[in-house]
């Protein structure tokens, strides 16, 4: 939706009236800071044009404009002097703002104003902020969902049993928002292996 209103609001700023061919193209750029794989890459997605009634062959580049580039990280460190840039922004939580803006200045020659440094501090504490989000609203879900079918059972029993669930539940939606094991774990209260074990479940299904 959001790429669909990118190219829409071109229109009186990048073309006028019904000049539709000087549409540019836009890029939305997706960061995943938790790769599924383990390793770290990244995906360019465009449209394809498929011929599902006669043929008619439209040019490319009349609706190849929506684009999605997505850049998953990995744990590992990468030879990769962007994935590695990005690592040590989103990945390398304990590292400290003072290493952080050292490994930019020196390894990536990039000179650090005011401005600039207001805005890492906003990027190095997004993904910590993500994860305290998750974990906070893993503990609320857990404990709501699990009353909920625990009144419905009816018994102590039932009540563990109904936290239990909704848990896994909730590790599942963080699992696949892209959080990592470990931040699962602490965001649900349950053990690393048994979110390891959910996310193997995942993987058959």
């Amino acid at each position: 939706m959001r790429r669909c209103r990118l190219i829409s609001s071109q229109k009186e700023r990048e073309f006028e009236g019904k000049d539709y061919n000087s549409i540019k193209k836009v890029y939305s750029i997706w960061i995943c800071m938790d790769s599924p794989s383990g390793n770290s890459y990244i995906n360019h997605y465009k449209l394809e044009e498929k011929h599902l009634l006669h043929r008619y062959k439209e040019a490319a580049e009349n609706y190849d404009l929506p684009n999605i580039v997505v850049i998953s990280l990995g744990k590992k460190a990468d030879k990769d002097k962007l994935i590695h840039l990005l690592q040590v922004l989103f990945n390398e939580r304990k590292r400290s703002f003072d290493s952080k803006k050292e490994v930019l200045e020196q390894e990536y020659g990039i000179d650090m104003t005011p401005d600039m440094e207001k805005e890492m501090t906003t990027m190095c504490n997004l993904s910590l902020n993500i994860s305290e989000e998750a974990m906070n609203e893993g503990r609320v879900l857990g404990r709501e969902e699990g009353r909920e079918e625990g009144r419905v059972l009816g018994r102590e029993e039932g009540i563990k049993e109904g936290e239990d669930r909704a848990l896994s539940r909730t590790a599942i939606r963080f699992l696949s928002m892209g959080l990592s094991v470990d931040d699962v774990a602490k965001g649900t209260g349950l053990s690393v292996e048994a979110v390891e074990k959910i996310k193997d479940g995942m993987k058959e299904e």
